[in-house]
């Protein structure tokens, strides 16, 4: 009996190894919370840092319509007054082409009154003088 309570661990001898046992568990018990706790940290640090990333290409790709648009805009007013000043000078040549027209029938008339003239002369000559 004095032998097996020799070979047997006495509790002096239990208590400081299980003791260092229980320290050991609650360092990595301790340490895995940490762990958790980093790669949270670190989880919410990527969603918040992929969150403004995707706001700013989102505010980005919105300013880049807007511009487009107000480009696409311009564009139509740039349109719509080369469009007004081709009317402009289509009217404004239509209207000077009609006026020559006026102005070429008036001169043919003048000329078929002078060649009628002519004719009658050459009819009925008269002195240069008068009657």
């Amino acid at each position: 009996s004095e032998r097996s309570a020799a070979n047997r661990p006495g509790r002096a001898e239990e208590t400081p190894a299980r003791s260092e046992a229980d320290e050991l568990r609650e360092e990595q018990d301790r340490l895995l919370e940490q762990m958790h706790a980093e790669h949270e940290m670190s989880e919410t640090m990527r969603r918040r840092v992929a969150e403004e990333e995707a706001e700013k290409r989102r505010r980005r790709e919105e300013e880049a319509s807007k511009r487009r648009s107000e480009e696409a805009e311009e564009a139509d007013i740039d349109d719509e007054e080369h469009m007004q000043r081709i009317l402009t000078e289509s009217q404004r040549l239509q209207a000077e082409a009609a006026q020559k027209e006026q102005v070429a029938d008036s001169d043919d008339e003048h000329m078929q009154r002078i060649v009628a003239e002519a004719n009658q002369m050459s009819k009925d000559p008269r002195p240069a003088g008068g009657a």
